[in-house]
């Protein structure tokens, strides 16, 4: 499931995937281990995939777009 909220920086999207009891339940057990980032580039729109951990700065540091939960912030 991709949820119709995510994040975004300059260059990129992040794309907000996961199972619905995640998604839509906020069930943290649900959320796949290691799972890599989606994020889509502006400007080409090429899709790329990013383990976490390596951008955990930059994914902080990404404003809100769309109705993202306020837990999720």
């Amino acid at each position: 499931m991709i949820a119709d909220w995510g994040f975004e920086d300059d260059e990129s999207f992040l794309m907000v995937k996961g199972m619905k009891e995640w998604m839509v339940d906020g069930e943290p057990r649900e959320i796949p281990p290691g799972d890599p980032a989606m994020l889509v580039d502006k400007r080409t729109g090429e899709i790329s995939y990013v383990a976490h951990i390596v951008n955990l700065d930059g994914f902080r540091e990404m404003s809100p777009v769309g109705p993202v939960p306020t837990d999720r912030r």
